[in-house]
Formats: structure tokens, C-alpha cells, sequence
């Protein structure tokens, strides 16, 4: 029996990202669902209960952003580990602020390398 591979759920409003991440964990094998907006992602992450293993998100989208979403993540599933990502320097003061800190924080532009690297630290089995 094929062991079942870790779902992401991504959440970035510049749809060349969007692409670029959902298509380079893809490729590694690992199943994704991307999300233009924190409102569409808490839609999915709402309706499948229980499918994601972890969250990438930007923090700075329209709708609600990545703190909002982590927010109510973190307050209805703690054990589920968010990673925030910003290319706004003074998000990482929002980060800060905020009463739920995400697992991890990268701030843009990233190698995807590191952006790998921390979701092997994130995920219960790694990459």
C-alpha cells in the first residue's frame, strides 16, 4: 500500500506564486490545493476537515489576510502548523503582534530551497 503524501493547503493572491509553489511541491510529490484569498482558503480548510497537514500563506491579501487566517486555524485546529509569508518588511511587526504566532515566518524573496526546508521542518514525516 502507497503511503498517502502530505496536503498543503497554499494561500497566495499573486497568482504567479500561487503557481510556482502549488507546481514545485507537486512535482515532489506532495498533494496541494491552492487559494487566491485567506476567504477562499478558510472555505477548503473548513470544508475538508481533517486533510491538510499543513498551510502556506502570504500575510498581506485581500478579503482576510494571513494572520486572520492563521487566527482561526490555529483556534480550531492548534496541532495544524501555518507558515506565514510576507514580502512587506513591517508584517514581520504584524507577526509579532498577533495573540497566535505561526510555526514559522519567511520573508520574501526566498530561495525555494528555503522555503522547502521549512516545510520539512513543519511536516510530522518531511518532505
Amino acid at each position: 500500500m502507497q503511503e498517502l503524501k502530505p496536503n498543503l493547503l497554499i494561500v497566495d493572491d499573486e497568482p504567479e506564486l500561487l503557481e510556482l509553489y502549488t507546481e514545485s511541491f507537486e512535482l515532489l510529490g506532495l498533494g496541494v490545493v491552492p487559494a487566491r484569498d485567506g476567504e477562499e482558503a478558510w472555505r477548503l480548510f473548513s470544508a475538508r476537515e481533517g486533510a491538510f497537514q499543513l498551510v502556506i500563506s502570504d500575510i498581506f491579501m485581500p478579503r482576510l489576510n494571513g494572520i486572520e487566517l492563521l487566527n482561526r486555524i490555529k483556534r480550531s485546529h492548534p496541532h495544524i502548523p501555518v507558515l506565514l509569508i510576507s514580502g512587506y518588511e513591517h508584517r514581520r511587526e504584524m507577526v509579532s503582534q498577533s495573540p497566535i504566532q505561526p510555526d514559522e515566518y519567511l520573508e520574501k524573496p526566498f530561495e525555494l530551497e528555503t522555503l522547502f526546508e521549512a516545510v520539512q521542518r513543519l511536516l510530522p514525516a518531511g518532505l
